[in-house]
């Protein structure tokens, strides 16, 4: 589980799920659907790699996020001239970091990909019926 703080980080507490303290809204416990465990990770892995933060990634902890946490999608082969011009890319403020917002950007192109190479399959069950 995680909760959201006054200063609007998630502190991670459990099993996976979000849980707002009391007094800034409805608590969402252990029944979190699947969308919202999947926000809690995307907000919480951002978060780990700034260190609880809320600071911009260095191009160091950027590209570990993206070695560790998204193999598939950043090969470790990635040459580092590939890499700084993906990162200007991606670095719409031109700061030499990676902020939220960026990750994001990078997070909802990737959605947008994968929905763009799958819409055409058919769906599997996710499950034995």
């Amino acid at each position: 589980m995680a909760i959201v703080g006054a200063d609007h980080r998630l502190v991670p507490t459990g099993a996976g799920c979000l849980q707002r303290p009391s007094d800034s809204g409805p608590r969402l416990g252990n029944m979190a659907s699947l969308l919202e465990q999947a926000l809690a990770t995307l907000v919480r892995t951002f978060q780990e790699y700034s260190q609880f933060s809320g600071n911009p990634l260095c191009q160091a902890k950027f590209k570990e996020l993206l070695e560790k946490e998204l193999p598939t999608w950043a090969p470790t082969t990635l040459r580092e001239c590939d890499y700084k011009q993906f990162i200007s890319v991606l670095d719409t403020n031109k700061d030499c970091q990676v902020d939220f917002v960026e990750y994001m950007h990078l997070l909802a192109c990737l959605c947008i990909y994968c929905h763009e190479y799958f819409k055409d399959s058919p769906l599997k069950p996710s499950c034995a019926q």
